[in-house]
C-alpha cells in the first residue's frame, strides 16, 4: 500500500505539476557515457573465475565503453529517422568525463587518487581509439548532445580507503582487473555504494565531491570545447548542497526522477525531495524530470517500445514534454553483441512509430529544453 502510494505521487507530480506545452517535445536522455564499466570479456570472465559474480549485476554484464562499432551503429539509427521538419533525434549523452588511472593510484599504494580523461581511456582499446571521432561526428550532425554526469562515476576517496582497509576483498581483486563496478554482493550489509559519485558519507568527501564539479566541468569544456549546461547525478542521489557549484559553473538544468535522494553526512540519512519539470531552485536551475523510459537491457521480456510510446502519449495527453530514459548499456556491443543489435533494432521501431504517429515531433536536447523554460518563464 506505501509503495502504491508513493507511486501515486510520483504519477501525479510526472502529469500534472509544473511547466506545460502544446508543443509535442521528445528529449532521450542517455547516461554513464565515458566510463569504464566492464573493460572487456577478458576481465569480466576473470572476476567470474574468482568467485566476483558480475553476472548479476547487468551493468557489469553488458556495459563498457562504446566502441567504434557501438557508435557507428547508434548513429546509423539516429540518422534514419526526422519529423516532418526534417529535423532528427538528438541524445544528451551524460558523460564522465574521466576514469581512475590504475596505475598511478597502484604506485601511490591507494594514498591518492588520479584520473585521466575518458579520451586517454579509449586510447587502451584497440576498437576505441577512433571512437571519439565518431563523438564529434555526432555532435556535428546535431544528434549527440553531451552534457555531464559527474567527472567519474565513483566516490573516490570511499573508493581508496576501502582498498587501504582491504576489508572487502572484491574491491581489491576488481582493482586489480583495472575495474570498481561492483555488484552490492561484494560488500554485504554496507549503506554506501562505490558509483554514487555524489554521495558523501563524510565532510573529507563532500568537499572532494564539491572539488570533482569544479574539475569536472572544467575538463568536459577542454574535451567538448564548450561547457556543459546540464547535469544528471549517478544514481539520482546528490544533496542539494552541490547546486551551488553546477550553478557556479554554468549549470542551468538539472535532469533526474521525481524522487531526489538526498544524503546528509551530519545525521548519516537520506531524505527523499520530490521535484518535477519546471521547479526552479534557488540558484534559477531548472529540473526536467524523466516520465519515459526506453531501456530494453534492464527489461527482458518486456515490450519496451509498445511501453515507451504509451507514456509518451500520456505525457503529451497532459501537455507535458516526453523525457525518455535510456542508459547507454543499451546499445554497447564489445561484450555481448546481440544486447547491442537487439536493442538498436527496437529504438529504429519506437523512432519510427514516434515520427509516425506525431510527424511535427520537437526532438530536443536536454539543455535546449532547459533553456526553452527558462526563456518563456522570463516573458
Amino acid at each position: 500500500m506505501i509503495n502504491s502510494f508513493k507511486s501515486k505521487i510520483g504519477r501525479f507530480f510526472l502529469n500534472n505539476v509544473g511547466w506545460k506545452t502544446k508543443e509535442k517535445i521528445v528529449v532521450f536522455e542517455s547516461d554513464d557515457w565515458g566510463g569504464i564499466s566492464m573493460p572487456d570479456k577478458i576481465t569480466y570472465q576473470a572476476l567470474l573465475r574468482k568467485g566476483i559474480r558480475v553476472d548479476t549485476n547487468p551493468y557489469s554484464k553488458f556495459d563498457s565503453l562504446a566502441s567504434e562499432e557501438d557508435l557507428s551503429f547508434l548513429l546509423e539509427v539516429l540518422l534514419k529517422h526526422s519529423n516532418c521538419n526534417g529535423k532528427k533525434p538528438i541524445f544528451t549523452l551524460n558523460t564522465n568525463v574521466a576514469n581512475p588511472d590504475f596505475e598511478k593510484i597502484r604506485v601511490n599504494n591507494f594514498q591518492q587518487y588520479f584520473y585521466e580523461p575518458f579520451i586517454i581511456t579509449l586510447q587502451k582499446y584497440p576498437q576505441h581509439r577512433n571512437a571519439f571521432q565518431l563523438w564529434k561526428e555526432g555532435i556535428e550532425q546535431q544528434i549527440f548532445e553531451p552534457q555531464f554526469h559527474g567527472r567519474e562515476h565513483i566516490n573516490s576517496l570511499l573508493w581508496l580507503e576501502q582498498l587501504r582497509l582491504n576489508q572487502h576483498k572484491d574491491i581489491r581483486i576488481a582493482f586489480d582487473y583495472d575495474f570498481f563496478n561492483l555488484p552490492k554482493s561484494s560488500y554485504p550489509g554496507e549503506k554506501w555504494i562505490l558509483s554514487s559519485a555524489f554521495y558523501p558519507n563524510n565532510l573529507l568527501e563532500n568537499n572532494a565531491i564539491l572539488e570533482a564539479i569544479d574539475s569536472g566541468i572544467d575538463l568536459f569544456d577542454k574535451i567538448f570545447k564548450s561547457p556543459p549546461r546540464s547535469f544528471v547525478a549517478t544514481g539520482y542521489i546528490w544533496n542539494s548542497n552541490i547546486e551551488k557549484n553546477l550553478a557556479a559553473n554554468g549549470i542551468h538544468t538539472i535532469q533526474g526522477l521525481p524522487i531526489q535522494r538526498q544524503p546528509d553526512y551530519n545525521t548519516q540519512t537520506v531524505t527523499k525531495t520530490y521535484n518535477y519539470t519546471g521547479k526552479r531552485n534557488q540558484y534559477n536551475q531548472i529540473f526536467i524530470i524523466r516520465n519515459s523510459f526506453f531501456e530494453p537491457t534492464l527489461n527482458p521480456g518486456k515490450d519496451v517500445v509498445r511501453e515507451c510510446l504509451k507514456r509518451i502519449e500520456i505525457s503529451f495527453g497532459n501537455k507535458k514534454p516526453a523525457i525518455i530514459g535510456t542508459h547507454r548499456i543499451n546499445y554497447i556491443g564489445s561484450l555481448v553483441p546481440k544486447n547491442r543489435d537487439h536493442n538498436l533494432k527496437l529504438l529504429d521501431q519506437l523512432l519510427r512509430k514516434i515520427v509516425k504517429k506525431w510527424p511535427d515531433v520537437h526532438f530536443m536536447s536536454s539543455s535546449q529544453l532547459g533553456s526553452l523554460i527558462l526563456a518563456q518563464e522570463k516573458i
